[in-house]
């Protein structure tokens, strides 16, 4: 999203000021890509007549094992950025912060054993099956893996009006911590991952562009015991600062839909009934 929103945001200064694209440039609060409304002002769903059909189409497509383990470890467990704790703070499966990773894997089991419900797989975008966005993959002309990713600028760089993009890096923003993901993977959990996600599996084999995980090796996910106490206290307070810290943004956004509620029509044609309601109250 960061990538593609600063192509699209300096070939937009280079035409309005007839010069040459330059360097992609990037927001210093990278979350903060989730309320850019330029996000949704480049936006076109692939399903628009707005695409031409001189448009580059490239898919990236990721492993569910460490799709999955990803984002539970990042939005859930240390809770980078504040959507899955604002939705799911108080559901049974989303971790605490006094939680030992015992109880972690747990947690994560009933999670995933939440996702088998199909309503609940497809209502948000971070677990949704990459199927679920992805028509045919024919329809795009670059299909990689997330791993493939640093290579982008140089494979857009071919096309001329995007040459300038050959000196360009991928960034690489909010990387997982791949060490935690080795401790909550459990045998249960991947057999889990693999059942729910049959259909991203058979994607990727499709495509020609599958690659293992180490996820997927039994023997090579740390036990317990190699997670020293002093390590695990310090995830700990990671976790329990970046909740603390995402309270503040929460209420803002909050108080936000609730001026943007009491503005609505709905809410103005409302208005005398809860007069009428007051006054009722009275007598």
């Amino acid at each position: 999203m960061h990538f593609f929103l600063a192509i699209e945001q300096e070939m937009e200064r280079a035409q309005l000021t007839h010069a040459l694209p330059k360097k992609l440039s990037y927001p210093n609060a990278v979350m903060d890509i989730h309320e850019n409304g330029d996000i949704f002002r480049f936006s076109i769903s692939p399903a628009s007549p707005r695409i031409s059909s001189r448009a580059i189409r490239v898919v990236a497509l990721r492993n569910p094992l460490d799709r999955i383990l990803s984002m539970w470890v990042d939005k859930a467990v240390l809770v980078e950025g504040t959507h899955m704790l604002q939705l799911h703070a108080n559901s049974s499966w989303f971790p605490r912060t006094t939680d030992s990773v015992s109880e972690i894997q747990s947690r994560l089991i009933q999670f995933l054993k939440e996702l088998s419900d199909p309503t609940f797989r497809l209502s948000d975008a971070h677990w949704a099956p990459q199927t679920t966005f992805i028509k045919s993959i024919k329809d795009y002309n670059h299909v990689v893996t997330t791993r493939d990713l640093k290579d982008l600028p140089r494979i857009l760089a071919l096309y001329e009006h995007l040459s300038w993009l050959a000196v360009e890096e991928m960034p690489h923003f909010n990387k997982s911590q791949d060490s935690l993901k080795d401790f909550f993977i459990t045998q249960e959990a991947r057999e889990l991952i693999h059942e729910i996600y049959k259909s991203d599996f058979t994607l990727l084999q499709s495509s020609g562009v599958i690659y293992p995980s180490r996820l997927e090796n039994v023997n090579a996910a740390s036990s317990l015991s190699d997670l020293d106490a002093e390590v695990w206290t310090r995830n700990q307070r990671r976790m329990e600062i970046n909740r603390l810290e995402a309270i503040p943004h929460i209420g803002k956004v909050y108080h936000q839909q609730l001026i943007d509620f009491q503005n609505s029509r709905i809410w103005r044609l409302t208005a005398p009934y809860r007069r009428m309601r007051i006054w009722l109250k009275k007598l």
